[in-house]
């Protein structure tokens, strides 16, 4: 599927009152390479890594978003060289919109190229981020947790970013510090500071003192993410929205060669003075980027992942 693609589409009421679902896949997910050339005999993208036996990552991350959305509102970002094997890992999904990317350009231009496709068309629509390489051992409380906070009409166009609580204090992750307590769970709260990949000392006082770590998992209305953008990364913004709906190809490489590298929580998130947090409840929530991050859960080396059937799954 090309680029342009994944915005023909017409939708029904029911459809329009579900949010969109952008799954991140498009990076190169080496860092696991020890572990997936053990599994596979070669390296593979973490992101298509088969660890538990039965489903590779994107494939769970694909079933988990099915549950908060319809087939044709997931959007999965992958690299263009991953394209079939992307396509090969959907295949009982067809329904579900590959986003290509000439090569990996960082997580900005991967949430920004989907926001702008999906703005065309559908501007007032809620959207949700997630990378493609995290666990939740509850899939149930993650859906529940997302339904309620898109519920929450505090939000306005405001961007949402999903937090946890840590469960060791982790130099590898990133902090997130919130500004008071939250108005019961679930709350919406504002951001003191953010602390990328501290000392363990800092770690530990974060720990102590309520710091949260980021899921990078953001939600928030297209207007919202496509405002953020517009604000803080105003050159690609203009460059890539010109592109969409063409058949470019080239002229999108030259992009990405020109603007890439970019990090959406860095030069995104951070940046934002309306940003809210809202912490997920225990979901079980692992996030397997660094190798310290694999096996955090032994659930998910048992292979319990999300139920094979439930109501909005496929």
């Amino acid at each position: 599927m090309t680029i342009v693609e994944a915005n023909k589409t017409s939708s029904t009421e029911s459809e329009r009152s579900k949010p969109w679902v952008v799954v991140l896949a498009g990076g190169q997910g080496t860092r696991l390479n020890q572990v997936t050339t053990a599994i596979h005999g070669t390296p593979v993208p973490k992101q298509f890594a088969v660890l538990n036996g039965v489903h590779s990552m994107l494939q769970t991350t694909v079933r988990r978003a099915l549950w908060l959305t319809t087939p044709d509102r997931v959007l999965v970002v992958v690299n263009a060289k991953d394209a079939a094997l992307t396509k090969e890992q959907l295949r009982d999904h067809p329904q579900v919109r590959m986003v290509l990317e000439p090569f990996s350009g960082g997580t900005a231009l991967g949430v920004l190229l989907p926001v702008l496709m999906v703005a065309r068309e559908h501007p007032d629509d809620d959207l949700v981020v997630m990378p493609s390489d995290h666990h939740f051992g509850r899939p149930i409380c993650f859906v529940e947790a997302i339904q309620t906070v898109l519920a929450n009409t505090e939000r306005y166009d405001d961007l949402v970013l999903m937090v946890a609580e840590a469960k060791r204090p982790g130099s590898d992750l990133g902090w997130v510090v919130p500004v008071g307590p939250a108005r019961g769970e679930l709350g919406l709260r504002g951001v003191s500071e953010f602390v990328e990949k501290p000392a363990v000392a800092v770690a530990e006082q974060l720990m102590r003192t309520g710091g949260l770590v980021s899921t990078m998992i953001t939600l928030g209305t297209t207007r919202g993410f496509e405002a953020a953008f517009v604000a803080l990364m105003p050159r690609v913004t203009r460059a890539l929205k010109a592109l969409i709906g063409s058949h470019r190809w080239n002229g999108m490489k030259s992009a990405f060669l020109t603007f890439g590298g970019k990090n959406f929580s860095r030069n995104i998130l951070e940046h934002l003075p309306s940003l809210k947090v809202v912490a997920f409840p225990d979901c079980d929530w692992a996030d397997s980027g660094p190798p310290s991050g694999f096996g955090r859960s032994s659930a998910w080396m048992l292979g319990q992942g999300c139920p094979k059937h439930h109501k909005g799954a496929t």
